[in-house]
């Protein structure tokens, strides 16, 4: 073997056995450091990781409170192997390990994994190439129900078991149910909206969202054939008052040109 090659492996074989120091901490002996310099470089590496964890899940870091948020860093780089070379895209990765381990589960906190989904889609949606949508002008309130509607294309519909949504922590803990919010980006400021949704709104949002050319009325008949019915107190003004909410903030465009 020529001695460029023994180099390579000598230098790969350093290069890993630092990787893994820096993930687990675990004591290693490696030729040319300096005796207490390796903690140092371990902390640092340490500090970035958490930086960029904790400003993806800001949420999540306070409502954990820092010891068991960073219990859950240092489990994480210790044990999750990365698979993007984006570093940003490495909090989307802490939603994976959660989900692959059941940390969750194991540590007594069933609604972590939808709050870190909640937190992560807030990212997801505010980064989505713009899209281009149909020319629209405002929609009178007496067509939105039988007129085509343009919507905004930056979204994201988010069906949750915990009401992560809310801001008291007390909130995200009552047995499972059923969450439903609507995740969206303003199109002239770039800020991200979260609209919580009702079940049947949210179902009847995504039936028009997923079948092109057909109008609100259309989808509720269409619903109503499938065996889904509106609640009771539902009538066509609440359903008029809900699309003009979502004209007003701006994720209804208005109806087609």
């Amino acid at each position: 073997m020529e001695q460029t090659d023994v180099l390579k492996q000598n230098t790969s074989s350093i290069q890993g056995a630092l990787a893994r120091y820096c993930r687990e901490g675990a004591a290693i002996d490696l030729p040319g450091i300096t005796p207490g310099r390796l903690e140092h470089y371990r902390r640092l590496v340490l500090n970035v990781v958490h930086g960029i964890l904790s400003e993806a899940y800001p949420i999540a870091a306070r409502c954990l409170g820092s010891s068991k948020w960073g219990e859950l860093v240092e489990q994480f780089f210790a044990n999750h192997k990365c698979h993007n070379p984006q570093v940003w895209l490495m909090a989307r990765e802490l939603l994976d390990f959660i989900e692959e381990t059941a940390y969750h589960e194991a540590k007594g906190l069933p609604f972590l994994p939808d709050l870190l989904l909640m937190e992560w889609t807030e990212i997801e949606v505010h980064s989505m190439p713009d899209n281009t949508t149909p020319p629209s002008t405002p929609c009178p309130d007496s067509q939105l129900l039988s007129t085509h509607l343009v919507f905004n294309p930056h979204y994201k519909l988010l069906h949750l078991s915990y009401p992560v949504h809310r801001i008291h922590l007390d909130d995200f803990e009552p047995k499972p149910g059923n969450f439903f919010l609507l995740v969206f980006r303003e199109e002239k400021s770039g800020k991200v909206q979260f609209v919580s949704l009702s079940p049947y709104f949210a179902t009847l949002l995504d039936t028009v969202l997923q079948s092109e050319g057909i109008d609100v009325l259309g989808a509720k008949n269409a619903l109503v054939e499938a065996g889904i019915h509106a609640p009771k107190s539902i009538h066509e003004p609440q359903l008029v008052y809900f699309l003009k909410s979502l004209q007003d903030k701006q994720f209804i465009f208005g109806k087609v040109a």
